[in-house]
């Protein structure tokens, strides 16, 4: 139902139908899968996390006769979240409205509250982007040999050395490797590729490797294929499209996936759902001045890196900088 007036009216609905057609990795947009939501009741508060040193730990699980079972007695860090409000709005002119509807009943909705969540999407696919690939955050690990070098790149072995010192400095292998389009590409064409697929999986169509397969080949759970785009001219000036995620880094990374926030991770986007369980809230109201109902898409989130604190604030383990592996020189 078309708002009356110019207070907000909350559409489940259309958060409903912008879950059901959201981010998914083919699209481009891989943030939310490196830093995976987590919705929270609260805005801003602090959460468990087992700290490094005792991450891997062995706990006996022996039990004498007729004694207690041994316990867990893990001496938890704590890392905070504090969501801010950010979001959009997008008026569509009646004239518009009744040409959508015509074509097809719900188009309107569909097509404005479509292109409101490609500004949301863009904003929190660059804000994690900036985040996770930030050489000044994150220690550098220069390889030998850029892998667009198609003579001389060794992506596979460097992929390799990587999740070996990963594993020994956390334990854990990463589960994830991260690469821009054009670096992903270029990693398809060197020969240290070309002659391993030739012999390990032929009849394989190399030319168009898919992310499953990359990451088949690195020996990793995944690749993701970051392939999403933004204008960065200022307004009014000449186009200048550039990738979120850079070609000059590649990164392997630790996510969490799943409900357990104490597990060690790069990070997670927080989710504050108080107004709506749905992400991102959809609400219209009418701007009878321009003659045009305005759709706002909005949701309260922080996009956290996992670093524990003290009380006042100040670092204990630096969680996230131990779950991310920054190559750096891949590209001449």
């Amino acid at each position: 139902m078309r708002p009356q007036s110019g207070t907000p009216v909350y559409r489940p609905d259309l958060g409903t139908y912008m879950i059901e057609t959201g981010q998914i990795p083919q699209s481009g947009f891989i943030g939310l899968e490196v830093l995976p939501p987590y919705t929270t009741p609260d805005d801003t508060g602090t959460f468990k996390v087992i700290p490094l040193e005792q991450y891997r730990k062995m706990v006996s699980d022996a039990r004498a006769p007729s004694g207690a079972y041994n316990r867990t007695d893990w001496n938890y860090q704590r890392a905070r979240f504090s969501t801010r409000d950010k979001g959009i709005e997008e008026p569509i002119d009646d004239d518009e409205f009744d040409r959508l509807e015509r074509q097809s009943p719900g188009m309107a909705d569909q097509v404005t509250i479509d292109s409101a969540r490609g500004v949301i999407q863009m904003n929190q696919e660059k804000r994690i982007a900036n985040k996770v690939m930030d050489p000044s955050r994150f220690t550098v690990k220069n390889v030998s040999n850029p892998w667009n070098d198609v003579a001389n790149g060794k992506p596979i072995a460097d992929v390799k050395d990587g999740m070996s010192e990963f594993r020994k400095k956390m334990g854990a292998l990463p589960d994830t490797l991260i690469l821009s389009w054009n670096m992903a590409n270029a990693v398809n064409k060197t020969e240290e590729v070309r002659n391993t697929l030739q012999f390990t999986f032929p009849g394989l169509d190399i030319n168009s490797l898919t992310a499953v397969q990359l990451a088949r080949m690195f020996g990793i759970a995944r690749v993701l294929i970051g392939n999403a785009m933004f204008d960065a001219a200022d307004k009014n000036q000449p186009r200048e499209l550039t990738d979120f995620w850079p070609d000059t880094h590649a990164a392997l990374v630790k996510t969490n996936r799943g409900p357990d926030l104490r597990q060690p991770c790069v990070g997670r986007t927080f989710i504050w759902t108080a107004d709506s369980r749905t992400d991102p809230i959809v609400e219209v109201y009418r701007e009878e001045q321009i003659r045009s109902d305005v759709y706002r898409v909005r949701h309260h989130v922080d996009e956290r890196l996992l670093v524990t604190e003290d009380e006042d604030g100040n670092t204990l383990t630096d969680i996230a900088a131990n779950c991310v592996y920054l190559f750096g020189s891949i590209k001449t």
